[in-house]
């Protein structure tokens, strides 16, 4: 297992490597200054520099995507005729489908349209995926004795976007805790409940997936008008909270506020998209952006679901500054209209707090966090680190973060084996987390 410091230096040097692929990806598509002036716009891409320096697979999911973008422009464009390139190309793609799942359906359909240039090469940038697949669907057998091709919670992430509780953003659903192990091992227990019989996870994910498509079918109206609110929620300014909450960060680091934002991207691009429509050598990116798109929408919207979306973003807007570039007048003239629309639509005022009250709860307890935090890292004593893990655990148990508690308190057990109020807390999470009451 990788030391914490290790994970974040990995983070940061991947995730700073992001603004080069930016440039070279760009490369394909503009004359200068546009791709250095792009890289730099991404450099100061707020979410990623909070997400370098934590130890999660963002930063390294988009590491994988877009320096797996750069080697299919290569292949796209036939400018390499190295075969190495679409095996790193397959490597990277799969690699990055395993942390973001949903990425999966713009691999297949990057490389279908490959298939269409080069099929020798589709065919080799292919094999790497399946494999890493298939691998991934063994290991899910192996430990499950149930077919799964990747994920166990798919159905009922289906269920959490598009249920009659859907909001279009996360929505916790009645009886199951909003973590991992709460869709897991609550969203299983609920489905076995209602079934009246043990489940396999395939049938887990079966009977979420159904429940959801009911509520799709008896409410299409409902359904409808909460797919536009998705849609709406994708493009706008504010970055709905994932693993962390970036809003509460940017309002205590004063220099983060002058940092880019996914809207500045956001209405860039779709302002820059229009005039894309009918360049020929931008359908890759079209790909990418439509099929990420879809499958954003078909579960539900946060700030790292739809982070990818930068990638062809970013890329539309090279086009935006290309057209004012121009001496075409015309060509001005509509995209400031564009603009202007995309600016009311990313940037239009919204209440977040009633449909998110989990969020507001967390930046509640984020300030004693940090605190806590600052004094960990502070301290060698060991039994008084064990208090602090105990402390920052009791916070956790407030936000119903069950998980996390469970391991602060093995960690307080461990440096302090005394420590009664951890052991108590430990057992208490255990039971929880596993049904055990």
């Amino acid at each position: 297992m990788l030391r914490p410091e290790l994970l974040r230096i990995i983070n940061i040097l991947t995730g700073s490597s992001t603004p080069i692929a930016i440039y070279l990806s760009a490369k394909f598509f503009f004359k200068k200054p546009i791709p250095l002036i792009l890289s730099l716009i991404v450099l100061f891409l707020d979410i990623f520099i909070i997400y370098d320096v934590h130890i999660l697979k963002t930063s390294l999911g988009i590491f994988f995507i877009t320096w797996g973008f750069v080697f299919y422009l290569y292949l796209y464009s036939l400018k390499s005729k190295n075969l190495i390139f679409p095996v790193i190309l397959g490597i990277f793609f799969a690699l990055a489908s395993l942390i973001y799942i949903n990425f999966l359906p713009v691999v297949l359909g990057l490389i279908i349209y490959l298939f269409v240039k080069n099929k020798k090469f589709a065919i080799i940038s292919l094999i790497p995926v399946i494999i890493t697949i298939s691998l991934t669907a063994l290991r899910n057998y192996i430990i499950s004795k149930d077919f799964v091709m990747v994920s166990a919670i798919g159905g009922i992430h289906f269920y959490i976007g598009n249920s009659k509780y859907a909001t279009g953003g996360y929505q916790s659903i009645p009886g199951i805790r909003a973590s991992a192990f709460g869709h897991y091992f609550d969203g299983r227990n609920v489905a076995e409940k209602e079934i009246g019989k043990k489940l396999k996870p395939s049938q887990v994910n079966k009977f979420w997936m159904k429940k959801a498509l009911n509520d799709i079918i008896s409410y299409p109206k409902r359904w409808l008008l909460l797919e536009i609110k998705k849609l709406f929620l994708t493009f706008h300014n504010y970055d709905i909270p994932n693993n962390i909450n970036k809003n509460y960060l940017k309002s205590k680091v004063p220099l983060l506020k002058l940092s880019t934002t996914f809207g500045i991207i956001t209405f860039l691009g779709l302002s820059g998209f229009i005039f894309s429509i009918r360049k020929k050598d931008f359908l890759p990116v079209h790909i990418f952006f439509v099929a990420y798109l879809l499958t954003v929408l078909l579960f539900f919207v946060t700030d790292r679901y739809r982070l990818p979306l930068f990638l062809p973003l970013i890329l539309y807007t090279g086009i935006l500054f290309e057209t004012i570039s121009q001496k075409n007048l015309k060509a001005k003239i509509l995209s400031i209209f564009a603009m202007m629309f995309f600016a009311l639509w990313v940037f239009w005022p919204i209440n977040y707090s009633q449909n998110y009250s989990q969020i507001i709860l967390e930046e509640k307890y984020s300030s004693k966090l940090c605190e806590i935090r600052k004094k960990e890292k502070n301290t060698q004593n060991p039994k008084k680190l064990s208090y602090l893990y105990l402390q920052e655990a009791y916070l956790y148990l407030n936000l119903k973060g069950y998980e996390q508690a469970l391991f602060l308190t093995d960690k307080a057990i461990k440096l302090n084996p005394h420590n009664i109020q951890a052991k108590q807390i430990n057992r208490f999470c255990y039971k929880i987390i596993f049904n055990l009451f």
